[in-house]
């Protein structure tokens, strides 16, 4: 038993040389293809259809970075739905704008004011 260990750890064995030998192989036919597959990429980059997939694909990419927990509705001062992004901008304006610039009404009861 010993005998057999001592042969499997002996260094440079005729198995260990065909296992490293197969492992340099395959790591040069992964380079290989990786390469191959990126030249078929940037070949089809270079036609204007895959210049449209440029920018699908940074249509797709601004999307996912969004704050999926934006606000996609908001109710205005007249009761309406506003869904659309620049009106729901614009109704947030008008909301601040009125806000801090308006005239808010005054009701005074005894020493104190209370804004309506």
């Amino acid at each position: 038993m010993k005998d057999a260990r001592k042969k499997w750890d002996k260094p440079g064995r005729q198995e260990d040389k065909n296992y490293m030998r197969a492992k340099k192989e395959a790591k040069k036919a992964v380079v290989r293809a990786k390469a191959q597959a990126l030249d078929e990429v940037h070949e089809e980059l270079e036609t204007p259809e895959g210049e449209r997939k440029i920018y699908r694909t940074a249509v797709v990419r601004e999307k996912a970075t969004k704050d999926s927990a934006q606000i996609k509705q908001v109710m205005d001062g007249n009761g309406v739905v506003l869904s659309h992004q620049d009106k729901i901008k614009d109704g947030w304006k008008g909301y601040q704008e009125n806000l801090l610039n308006g005239e808010n009404p005054k009701v005074v009861f005894g020493d104190r004011i209370k804004y309506q």
